[in-house]
């Protein structure tokens, strides 16, 4: 057997890669290296067979001469134990994590640092553990003594002598991420920082930064001109014209905006700003007139501002929308995106529209009074004044009738609403037609003795009449609430519209569609019709 796992692993139950091999020893090993370590692993694991360092060379596809370097590199870095002779083999051991391994340096391995690293910091007294930090950060990272060395010096560059060892490792570990890690690779890569400081330094001016370009500001500016594809003007232009604070970090959000937005000019991206800010300024006054106050606005134009303007209103009449809002008590964005909704279900789209749906529901509640009807005048009761005259083409007289008839009761407007509706189903487009409909009146009578009967058949009507209100109240708090309700009783008042005018229609679907919605909350038609209870 070639490969095998540890007790320890094995014991786990746990055959698979370590995540901690993954983010802190492959991205630094050399890719053959890589491969090795997971074919033997797969061959540990019985999943390939390669129990010879030859089976495994050519599962690699690579050589025996590379397994066995391979093998030496991972048992140098605590991954794996070899064994030789007669029952050679190479054991997995628990990937330990890079903060975890306890590791010693060998003095004289680093003494050529050492030197150099006092010629270039002649003024520093060392302490250990700062020498274990730099040796640890290149026996881990892979990078080369002679590279470290030209990062140092780098770095000298630009703080100066009193540079901190925790900005030098930082430093060295930005390199290390971009694969820097050889004399040639570093040098090629200050030469390029060097090319951009032109740049940079206009960067910095126009964020009004007074400090030298430091490496984490050119892997910044490699970002937005390579990745991101912005010309060295443009960049100039946003840090000049739009960044107020932030400075490079701040910089570098909005050009990911700008990036993810596709917006890659100057002229494209004022032009962005100046609509942005037209948004704020329309959220603004949104707020002011529904009496609220934000102090980041970024949140609510994204969730409540684009999806009305998306829906067709225009900033009049969002502000339109606003004042209405306030008048009729619904002070939050929430309640304001609900009347938004409702005014784009109906058609309303106009600055005008809004306004005459607000005069259509002060009138009504006018008319409603007169006739001793008390009204809320809140959202729930405008909207039923709008189906009366708007979609039921109710007329003045009409709601007058109907509201004698409910004036004194407990849920008065709910308790109109359902006469009108009965009216409406009935094809009646008159007062004159509905009065003669109606029975509600009768002759004055004389005063009398009522029998036990009777009296049970008045208090069985009183009872029907709260029933009929609570009824009432229901079916206007599931037309306000629920838009599927609200088109199948549309529809089925249109089907009864067309029966009593002689045409043949199968209500089969609409009430099969009607008992499922009713459903959903729990109710059934006698819930909204006590005649049929």
């Amino acid at each position: 057997m070639f490969t095998r796992l540890s007790r320890e692993t094995a014991e786990s139950g746990k055959l698979y890669v370590d995540g901690v091999f993954i983010t802190q020893y492959l991205p630094f090993a050399p890719e053959n290296y890589v491969k090795v370590y997971l074919c033997g692993l797969c061959a540990a694991q019985g999943i390939a067979d390669a129990q010879t360092p030859e089976k495994l060379a050519v599962l690699a596809g690579t050589d025996a001469e590379t397994v066995s370097k391979a093998f030496a590199y991972w048992e140098e870095n605590g991954l794996v134990a070899t064994k030789s002779g007669e029952e050679s083999y190479v054991e997995y051991l628990p990937v330990v994590p890079l903060s975890k391994q306890i590791r010693k340096y060998s003095k004289e391995k680093f003494r050529g640092f050492n030197d150099q690293l006092h010629a270039l910091l002649p003024d520093r007294n060392f302490l250990p553990n700062e020498y274990n930090e730099y040796y640890y950060l290149m026996d881990t990272l892979r990078i080369e003594v002679e590279a470290m060395l030209m990062i140092i010096g780098y770095c000298k560059q630009i703080k100066g002598d009193k540079i901190h060892t925790s900005y030098i490792l930082a430093v060295a570990r930005k390199f290390a991420e971009e694969g820097c890690l050889t004399y040639e690779s570093v040098s090629e890569k200050i030469n390029e920082y060097d090319f951009q400081y032109r740049d940079l330094t206009a960067v910095l001016k126009a964020l009004k930064l007074k400090r030298k370009s430091e490496p984490e500001d050119s892997r910044l500016y490699g970002k937005w001109t390579k990745t991101f594809g912005f010309k060295s003007e443009t960049i100039i232009h946003v840090a000049k014209n739009i960044i107020k604070r932030g400075g490079m970090e701040g910089l570098d959000r909005v050009l990911s905006k700008y990036y993810e937005l596709r917006l890659s000019d100057a002229d494209a991206i004022d032009e962005y700003e100046i609509k942005r800010k037209k948004q704020y300024e329309l959220m603004g006054e949104i707020l002011h007139r529904l009496g609220l106050n934000y102090d980041r606005l970024d949140s609510v134009i994204e969730n409540y501002l684009l999806k009305w303007q998306s829906l067709g209103f225009t900033d009049d009449t969002l502000v339109t929308i606003a004042t209405y809002c306030l008048t009729a008590n619904m002070r939050t964005l929430e309640s304001m995106n609900g009347a938004v909704t409702g005014f784009h279900r109906k058609g309303l789209l106009s600055a005008a529209d809004i306004d005459a749906f607000a005069t259509l529901g002060r009138d009504v509640g006018d008319l409603l009074t007169a006739h001793g009807v008390v009204c809320a005048m809140d959202v729930g009761e405008r909207n039923t004044f709008y189906k009366w005259k708007r979609q039921w083409n109710m007329s003045d007289e009409m709601i007058a009738l109907a509201a004698d008839k409910a004036a004194g009761k407990k849920y008065a407007v709910s308790y109109a609403d359902s006469i009108l509706a009965k009216w409406f189903d009935a094809g009646l487009k008159t007062a004159e037609e509905a009065e003669r409909a109606s029975s509600f009146s009768s002759p004055s009578q004389p005063t009398r003795t009522y029998s036990a009967e009777e009296l049970e058949a008045m208090f069985k009507k009183l009872d029907d009449d709260k029933k009929l209100d609570a009824a009432a109240d229901l079916k206007k708090k599931l037309m306000d609430t629920d838009s599927a309700f609200y088109e199948n009783e549309r529809a089925l008042r249109l089907a009864n519209i067309a029966i009593a005018r002689g045409e043949d229609v199968d209500l089969t679907a609409i009430m099969k569609e009607r008992e499922k919605i009713l459903a959903a909350h729990g109710l059934t038609e006698a819930d909204l019709d006590p005649d049929k209870a």
